[in-house]
């Protein structure tokens, strides 16, 4: 499981919006002081992101949660962003290009072909992250409160 601390935003029906403060791998490297990474890293500074995440403990706005995404659906999900388009703009090259074979101008079949299958596998793509965006098991949730609003502001402005 992917774990990661979130503070909510907003609410949304039985989702919330949290914001996660995107963490460099370069903060626990040795090699910090000579990496060209490390110093892009801290021009660019803290980024946040925003995530729909399933409330499954009613969360509201303000609370720090933790939140939680199996590890093989982030996987799965990356091979479908990544592979499959990439897969079928290689499949169009070759078809295209066996097909051409003796034409004037063969090559230029093949990078059509290409960019048939990258719009195709883009196609998909849109329809897949549609069909995965309502499938509970691909999102991530809230799997406990880390500390309330009420906790916080209880915290900040005691007397």
């Amino acid at each position: 499981m992917i774990e990661e601390l979130a503070t909510v935003t907003a609410l949304e029906g039985t989702h919330v919006w949290v914001q996660t403060q995107r963490q460099s791998a370069c903060e626990n490297c040795s090699a910090q002081k000579g990496c060209g990474t490390s110093t892009i890293g801290k021009v660019v500074g803290k980024q946040y992101t925003q995530v729909r995440v399933l409330n499954s403990h009613r969360a509201v706005v303000g609370d720090l949660v933790k939140v939680v995404l199996p590890e093989d659906m982030l996987l799965k999900s990356s091979f479908a962003v990544y592979m499959f388009p990439l897969a079928l703009m290689l499949l169009g090259a070759c078809i295209a290009d066996h097909y051409a074979v003796g034409k004037a101008f063969s090559e230029w079949f093949a990078v059509i072909g290409a960019v048939f299958g990258l719009l195709l596998g883009g196609a998909w793509l849109k329809f897949y992250a549609r069909r995965v965006s309502q499938n509970t098991r691909f999102q991530p949730v809230v799997v406990e409160i880390v500390q309330s609003a009420q906790q916080q502001s209880h915290a900040i402005y005691t007397p």
